[in-house]
């Protein structure tokens, strides 16, 4: 409707460079931050322990 009325067709479509750029930096942000708990707990686990619990 948004396209209609401001005279675009509707297979038009356009995306800033900053928006993608910002997005890509807040996903990778978000990933680095949940690999870093999970991984920084299995550090600190003793690995003896870890092997003979179950």
């Amino acid at each position: 409707m948004q396209h209609a009325m401001f005279g675009q067709r509707l297979g038009d479509f356009s995306l800033p460079a900053g928006i993608i750029g910002l997005s890509l930096a807040g996903i990778t942000l978000a990933a680095v931050l949940a690999a870093i708990w999970p991984a920084r707990r299995a550090a600190r686990t003793d690995m003896l322990a870890a092997i003979a619990g179950e």
